[in-house]
This record gives C-alpha cells, sequence and structure tokens, in this order.
C-alpha cells in the first residue's frame, strides 16, 4: 500500500474516532437531535436480571463509587445476550453508592 493511501485511511479512522468521542463525552440524552440524528437509539430505561425496569438517570461525572470494569463484569452484564446483567456488576465503594448505580 503506498504511503498516501495508509496516510488518508488513518485520516479517515482518526477523523471518525474523534467524532465518536467528542458525542461520548456529551451528556448521552435520549433527546438528543445530534445524536438521533446520526442514528443513536438512547434508551430511557434497563432492565435488571430480575426483569424490573430501571429508569436510567444521569449523575455527575464526580461521583465517589465506580463499577468493576473487569471482564468478568461485562460477562456478568451481558448475560449470555439478554443484557440484563448491570445489576450484578461489582459496585466499589457500595455504601456509598445509590440505588441501583449501575443504572446511573
Amino acid at each position: 500500500m503506498a504511503v498516501e493511501g495508509l496516510f488518508s485511511k488513518t485520516l479517515f479512522w482518526r477523523q471518525n474516532l474523534s467524532i465518536l468521542l467528542s458525542s461520548f463525552r456529551k451528556t448521552a440524552h435520549r433527546n438528543d437531535p445530534v445524536l438521533i440524528q446520526a442514528g443513536a437509539d438512547i434508551s430511557a430505561n434497563g432492565q435488571n436480571s430480575a426483569g424490573q425496569t430501571i429508569p436510567l438517570t444521569p449523575i455527575s461525572l464526580g461521583i465517589n463509587y465506580d463499577l468493576s470494569h473487569a471482564h468478568s463484569a461485562f460477562v456478568t452484564m451481558y448475560n449470555r445476550g439478554r443484557m440484563n446483567g448491570a445489576n450484578r456488576v461489582q459496585v466499589l465503594c457500595s455504601s456509598c453508592a445509590p440505588a441501583n448505580p449501575q443504572f446511573k
């Protein structure tokens, strides 16, 4: 592959990645017209492993708890493709987390 072709492909991916990351930096609001126009389908609620519907609510980025980022946490949340195991993901500092922190 010519250097020019490699450069143009790299530039294409960098520009698109930049747009993608910029979109995620924003607060993803389910009625955001820019995200909807770009094809986003943002849900207002999620479902836990017990089948309960939990509303998704925004929260400050300066929180004092964290969710596990381990691969096992992803597998737990994925729950064999049902995508309803988020409530089983480990919460670090569980005594200081709000109710249903996985849905914030």
